[in-house]
């Protein structure tokens, strides 16, 4: 097994701006990391999700991921963990992409393709 693409994991900071009424990201701090990218199985889908889920991904890293996360990028597509397990010697996640998208500032989301 090798771990040779890239995750980042991404923290947001937002807070509510009372002038505009929306909330804005102040910070966003990416932490990036190789893993074992791979498309989770139909028996996986159907024992995790009780269907098929399109896009749904597994991933596998060698090392834990401690820090706190909002979710998770891969190349252009945003990610919501569903599972985390923590093994021995690898930590394992299951990904779907995500849906909804809360904070509507076109700026920040340009580079980003959400499904």
């Amino acid at each position: 097994m090798r771990y040779s693409d890239t995750v980042k994991f991404v923290k947001e900071e937002s807070f509510y701006n009372r002038d505009t009424g929306d909330y804005s990201v102040e910070n966003i701090v990416q932490t990036e990391r190789f893993a074992d990218i791979t498309d989770t199985g139909t028996e996986t889908m159907n024992m995790l999700y009780g269907k098929v889920v399109q896009g749904a991904k597994t991933i596998r890293i060698k090392t834990k991921v401690t820090e706190d996360f909002d979710y998770v990028l891969i190349g252009k597509t945003i990610y919501t963990v569903k599972m985390i397990r923590t093994l021995r010697q690898e930590q394992v996640m299951h990904l779907v992409v995500k849906q909804w998208v809360l904070t509507v500032n076109l700026v920040d989301l340009k580079n980003y393709q959400v499904l």
